[in-house]
């Protein structure tokens, strides 16, 4: 049976975005990132395989955090969008 994980691998995350934001993904490196996160290089290393596929995946997170607010923004829209059209239905009266 696998040991269980020790280091949280979506605050592991957090800290890649939070130093790619400030530097640029250029001068990111799994060293910065151990020593932000108090994470050893080879549980980082461990955890993800390779310094690509670490920020892939930072970047698929966030991806899919913009889509959610794209869509919850939709939705609010076409909610605004319909209370808009019932009152004005109500201040215009009935179409004959």
């Amino acid at each position: 049976m696998p040991r269980p994980r020790i280091h949280d691998l979506d605050r592991l995350m957090d800290v890649a975005e939070r130093l790619v934001a400030q530097g640029g993904p250029e001068r990111f490196t799994v060293r910065a990132l151990a020593a932000a996160s108090g994470v050893p290089n080879g549980a980082i290393y461990h955890a993800f395989g390779s310094l690509p596929v670490l920020l892939g995946r930072v970047w698929l997170r966030a991806a899919a955090d913009f889509l959610d607010l794209q869509e919850e923004l939709v939705a609010a829209a076409e909610g605004a969008e319909a209370a808009c059209l019932a009152s004005s239905r109500v201040i215009a009266g009935p179409v004959v």
